[in-house]
């Protein structure tokens, strides 16, 4: 068992903090809003006064804040030598912060820190048959990622679908397919469209919007020969699957620097960081 504690407990902060409980460890959460304490006490949790749970034996600390604080939450958690950090995406959210990020990260590297980014993605179950087609040395010269949920909840129009959900495809494009560079982008913080030029010199598409209901979330990876497509629209259940995989990677990583023998890995802090670099390129771009 390990003593976890979750900084910010809104729906994605509670859900990890519930998954860790049902896992067994032990979760102290910290969020200023009553109703969001008293859900965590409700699942077994515990609650510190501080937002740094110091002194608490914690081993490890979830940021689910909101995407503003990132930066700062980061930087206090590494600073006050937590062994482990695992941030939710995105990993920051200004390129004014980011050779200061790439700093901790180095620090963090030295002191044997473990920093990971929420990419969940790379745990769904057509994601990892995805890596394992491409571990059989396929060579891919176009790819298209979309995901288009109607939303009108303001913090994700805070953020743009540029940061909020299609840095999800983005991480899912370099994963699968490797480093890339921004080529074209253009449209609003509410639809994206944006074109990515790799590394092997594979094409790749990202669109993302707040717009489209039912939902759609999809990839398709192909070459003039074979191809790959998948539909990530899957049921509560799989979702719940996801995080609790996601989690377990995080945890494994604590008492190991590499969890072999799985066809899955998770988002390093350095890779959360590559994807907020393409996330702001593509910002840039479109003029926002």
């Amino acid at each position: 068992m390990k003593t976890i504690g979750v900084i910010g407990l809104g729906s994605i902060g509670l859900r990890h903090a519930k998954n860790l409980i049902a896992m067994g460890h032990k979760v102290i959460g910290y969020d200023p809003d009553p109703s969001a304490q008293h859900e965590l006490l409700i699942a077994g949790g515990e609650l510190s006064e501080a937002i740094y749970p110091c002194g608490m034996g914690v081993e490890a600390v979830v940021i689910a804040s909101p995407t503003s604080e990132h930066y700062n939450n980061i930087y206090q958690c590494l600073s006050r030598n937590f062994p482990a950090i695992f941030v939710e995406k995105p990993f920051i959210h200004s390129k004014h912060n980011i050779s200061e990020a790439e700093n901790w990260l180095a620090l963090a590297r030295k002191r044997g820190q473990v920093v990971m980014t929420g990419h969940n993605l790379r745990f769904h179950p057509l994601v990892i048959k995805a890596k394992r087609w491409m571990f059989k040395c396929h060579e891919p010269t176009r790819a298209k990622f979309v995901v288009a949920q109607r939303s009108t909840k303001p913090a994700y129009f805070r953020d743009g679908v540029t940061l909020n959900w299609a840095i999800h495809e983005i991480d899912l494009a370099l994963y699968l397919l490797g480093p890339a560079k921004v080529t074209a982008a253009h449209g609003t913080n509410i639809v994206i469209n944006a074109t990515l030029e790799h590394d092997n010199g594979c094409i790749t598409t990202i669109y993302a919007d707040y717009i489209t209901d039912p939902e759609v979330r999809e990839f398709h990876i192909g070459s003039d020969d074979s191809g790959f497509k998948a539909n990530l629209v899957s049921p509560a259940e799989t979702w719940d699957e996801v995080y609790k995989r996601e989690m377990e990677w995080f945890l494994d990583s604590i008492d190991k620097d590499t969890v072999s023998g799985t066809p899955y890995y998770g988002a390093s802090g350095y890779e959360g960081l590559e994807a907020v670099k393409i996330a702001l390129d593509i910002q840039k771009l479109a003029g926002l």
